[in-house]
């Protein structure tokens, strides 16, 4: 393998499919008993059409359906055998059911779907790279329909939703103003490598577009960053007064410090994180070949920077030959310095 020349055979020897951990992510809440698809389970006898929809070829009829939000494309699918034989031709649609029906069980389960198009879907599900850092995703962001890996949406701030009181306080706007949001409604379940539960469910809202809201409301995100330190320092100093009043009164009742209305990351851990993070391959839209990715051997034991769960295809793969070296007795030999 000298010069990182791999084929790929070497490929699958020096990497492996799966680690032996589990993220608790939304699909792994027993979504495929509690969001069962009927797909496949009808004779589809048709003895109905769709009247002055026949006339167009069943190509245009595929990509005007696949313009629509995933909840208005199940309603259609609903309408009769001819219409849902129409649906499950369409080859996005197809692929999907097939490949990965987690997504599409995750976004009707958060009661999301109406916010996602089908062509939405289907783009994100045809890049392979983090939109962040752009290593392989394994994952998508369904608030944004957003395809990213676990380094980034355990860590990144944009990957952690809030509530609605929350929203509100970080970016000094009304709950009102937040209420025609697109929001998720979580299921109750366990989430996140700490394994927790959540057993009430919760509405959240993507912090990015919480933020852009704001921005609108203020003007100008300077204008809005000023209006939440200006909030925080009034809060803190209505804090410190009631503390030194406390502390000089006959009881040493200590006031309750106010919670940050600066906008804040959340915890790394939080169960929130995982709530709205659903696995996905990446499926080629010429082939339609489904890549999982995999992960190498050589970084099996480097925990540094959670090196150990980078996944990989044939190509980034190489790259990261090319980066720390092969792999000789299970570890990255250094590549030589010119």
């Amino acid at each position: 393998m000298a010069h990182m020349q791999i084929n790929n055979s070497d490929y699958e020897a020096l990497t492996y499919p799966r680690i032996n951990l589990q993220y608790f992510t939304l699909d792994e809440n027993g979504l495929a008993k509690s969001c069962p698809l009927d797909n496949g389970r009808h004779s589809q006898a048709c003895r109905t059409n769709l009247g002055s929809l026949e006339l167009l070829p069943l190509e245009l009829i595929s990509q005007v359906l696949s313009q629509l939000d995933l909840v208005t494309l199940a309603a259609f699918r609903r309408l009769n055998a001819r219409s849902m034989q129409i649906v499950d031709s369409m080859p996005s649609y197809r692929t999907i059911i097939r490949e990965c029906p987690g997504v599409l069980r995750g976004l009707y389960s958060i009661q999301y779907g109406s916010q996602v198009l089908v062509e939405q879907l289907w783009h994100t599900l045809g890049t392979a790279n983090c939109q962040d850092c752009g290593d392989f995703g394994g994952y998508i962001y369904l608030l944004t329909c957003r395809r990213v890996c676990f380094r980034c949406f355990w860590s990144g701030s944009q990957y952690y939703p809030l509530r609605v009181s929350e929203a509100s306080k970080q970016y000094g706007v009304s709950k009102r103003s937040l209420g025609d949001l697109p929001a998720m409604r979580s299921i109750p379940g366990q989430y996140s490598m700490a394994e927790k539960y959540r057993l009430t469910p919760t509405t959240l809202l993507d912090r990015e577009t919480v933020r852009l809201r704001a921005i609108a409301i203020h003007g100008s995100e300077d204008s809005m960053l000023s209006h939440v330190k200006q909030k925080t320092t009034t809060l803190d100093a209505t804090y410190q007064g009631k503390l030194i009043l406390a502390r000089s009164g006959p009881t040493a009742v200590r006031p309750r410090r106010p919670s940050p209305a600066e906008p804040t990351n959340g915890p790394n851990g939080d169960p929130r994180r995982y709530m709205a993070i659903i696995k996905a391959p990446h499926i080629d839209h010429k082939t339609l070949y489904v890549e999982w990715g995999r992960y190498c051997k050589g970084c099996e034991r480097s925990y540094r920077n959670h090196m150990w769960r980078r996944r990989y295809v044939f190509d980034t793969f190489v790259e990261h030959l090319r980066e720390l070296g092969d792999i000789v007795d299970g570890v990255h030999k250094a590549p030589p310095t010119v």
